[in-house]
């Protein structure tokens, strides 16, 4: 999976996922291929969502929408941390343990990871009320 280390607040140093803040008139899904793009150059393609994580720090309420996300070029060079992160890389779920995370994190990706094994994912009606057509998941 793609993780980076957070380069600002919240979160400073730690691990998690890529994303961020969506822009008025964005869809969830350009957000997300945005920010990817943004914070480490790596473009995907977007499969379905596999979370739905609420967090609170101080006075701020994120609601976290995860994807399952595929690269759009298997060739694609390797993540280059950039914007608000300070480092960006590739990490198997084997080697997860070696790296401090955002809480909640691996539990979500394990849980993440059981839901696509059991066939499990969750659909997203985009902002016309169209059900949107994913990858498969390999």
């Amino acid at each position: 999976m793609l993780l980076i280390r957070r380069g600002k607040q919240p979160a400073l140093g730690l691990w998690s996922l890529p994303g961020g803040k969506q822009e008025p008139g964005e869809t969830l899904v350009q957000s997300c291929r945005r920010e990817i793009m943004e914070e480490t150059g790596v473009e995907i393609e977007l499969g379905p969502v596999i979370a739905v994580v609420e967090r609170m720090f101080g006075e701020y309420h994120y609601v976290i929408v995860d994807f399952v996300a595929i690269l759009k070029d298997p060739d694609s060079p390797a993540p280059s941390p950039a914007t608000d992160v300070s480092d960006a890389r590739w990490v198997t779920l084997a080697d997860l343990t070696q790296y401090p995370l955002v809480e909640g994190l691996e539990r979500v990706i394990r849980i993440a990871r059981e839901s696509l094994r059991a066939g499990f994912t969750i659909g997203l009606i985009d902002a016309d009320g169209n059900g949107r057509d994913f990858l498969p998941i390999p």
